[in-house]
């Protein structure tokens, strides 16, 4: 168990606010546990499971062909 992030967010009536953290570096079904904490009303804290898919980062091999060709010719520029 490890904190990922925390986040401080001031509401008045509603609030929608993005969470961001890293993704496990595993591909496959991950979870995490959310915890919505209020500092001002006694019993107001929410605790969600959150399950997702992590996916197979792409690969980055097709970015690097073909710019040999073009290095090579501001080479001889």
């Amino acid at each position: 168990d490890e904190l990922l992030t925390l986040k401080r967010v001031l509401v008045g009536r509603r609030a929608a606010v993005d969470v961001e953290f890293a993704a496990p570096e595993v591909a496959g079904e991950a979870s995490v546990k959310i915890f919505v904490m209020c500092d001002s009303y006694l019993g107001c804290d929410q605790e969600f499971d959150l399950v997702f898919d992590v996916l197979e980062a792409e690969s980055s091999e097709s970015e690097d062909d073909g710019d040999d060709e073009d290095d090579n010719a501001m080479d001889q520029d």
